[in-house]
């Protein structure tokens, strides 16, 4: 399912979770060439979806030819959080094709070069999904697909399960939890 939205100015199309998958694969074999770019899978969503991430890294860093090093500093971009917000896996891969456009006007000796990048484009895949059914109801879903067993509001919002600074929640199924 593709999801277009027009203005009177622009016409911003918004991908599928399939389409973001095949961005990432061109990506890490197209854009980056000899070997700069892979993907990692870093684990499942609660509906098994493989989570990943598109890691970019310089050979140059410090004399490390394999790209493994961690001298050089970590750029982590995390997209897709909230699964209604479609603009932000959006920005993600547009800033991959700003790196592979940086990196294939020579600026690896520049910029690149100082830089890990792990690019994170949809971190919640199971609710980025679920927001393009045909029911219009779910595309204002924010949270993942954990069953909770609640009439409404089922899921986990995932950017307030960190150890400090949210309240926590009295009830699961509130639309913040």
């Amino acid at each position: 399912t593709t999801t277009t939205t027009t203005t009177t100015t622009t016409k911003t199309k918004y991908p599928s979770y399939s389409e973001i998958k095949r961005f990432l694969s061109t990506s890490s074999s197209e854009m980056f060439p000899d070997d700069k770019a892979t993907i990692d899978i870093i684990g499942s969503s609660v509906e098994g979806v493989a989570i990943q991430v598109l890691d970019i890294r310089s050979q140059l860093w410090n004399g490390d030819t394999n790209g493994t090093s961690c001298s050089s500093p970590l750029i982590w971009i995390v997209c897709g959080v909230h699964a209604r917000e479609w603009t932000s896996p959006l920005t993600c891969l547009h800033f991959i094709s700003q790196l592979a456009n940086i990196f294939k006007a020579g600026g690896e000796e520049g910029m690149f070069r100082k830089f890990r990048y792990r690019i994170f484009p949809a971190a919640n895949p199971d609710g980025y999904k679920y927001t393009f059914s045909s029911n219009p109801l779910m595309r204002v879903h924010r949270k993942n697909r954990r069953k909770l067993r609640c009439d409404t509001n089922d899921g986990v919002d995932l950017n307030r399960n960190f150890p400090t600074g949210f309240v926590r929640m009295m009830s699961v199924c509130s639309d913040t939890y």
